[in-house]
């Protein structure tokens, strides 16, 4: 009965749920938002868009990301524009941007 009324949960054989009419829902763009901005009042240092893919520190210490205003802005140096500033790093910084609700400045140099 539970796969059938929720298969978006892919409930397993025994699986058992409690279901509260009453509760509501968070929306995770929201919530992270919230919480970032929470985190930042209480003094914390953000490190968003980090990159744990293996680069090279000495690569990495070439780029900058920051929020400014209603803006995320993420740079690199011309010597590893080309490779920190590709594809995947607009798609994921876009991503980023939209669920911080920001305009996305990205440029070399």
């Amino acid at each position: 009965a539970l796969r059938a009324r929720f298969p978006a949960f892919r409930a397993a054989d025994g699986d058992t749920a409690y279901h509260d009419r009453i509760s509501g829902f968070v929306r995770p763009e929201k919530c992270i938002t919230a919480q970032l901005q929470r985190a930042r009042a209480l003094g914390a240092a953000l490190r968003l868009g980090c990159d744990l893919s293996g680069r090279s520190p000495a690569l990495l210490a070439r780029s900058r990301l920051s929020l400014q205003d209603e803006v995320l802005r993420l740079s690199a140096d011309e010597a590893g524009a080309d490779l920190l500033l590709g594809e995947q790093t607009a798609k994921r910084a876009a991503t980023l941007a939209g669920v911080l609700d920001r305009e996305l400045d990205i440029r070399a140099g």
